[in-house]
């Protein structure tokens, strides 16, 4: 009796699990992607609140301006060695 069975063909058509690859790489991408977004807009907004707040308050200005002058000796020092 003939058998119409070839076991030596792969199960699934290549391209079409090439393709759904693809579309689930892509999903995941998108997803990363809108994590990263809406982490930075959160990022933004904390930014906006702080800098509304050391525009009333001296000292919280104070604070910042002493944070970014420290940060710019540490940036200057690494271009040197």
């Amino acid at each position: 009796m003939s058998t119409f069975a070839h076991a030596g063909y792969p199960a699934q058509h290549l391209g079409a699990a090439r393709f759904a690859a693809a579309i689930s790489g892509a999903v995941a991408g998108v997803q990363s992607w809108l994590k990263r977004h809406a982490a930075q807009r959160r990022q933004d907004s904390e930014d906006a609140k702080l800098w509304r707040l050391a525009l009333t308050d001296d000292r919280v200005m104070a604070d910042l301006s002493r944070a970014m002058s420290a940060a710019a000796v540490i940036r200057n020092l690494k271009t040197y060695y």
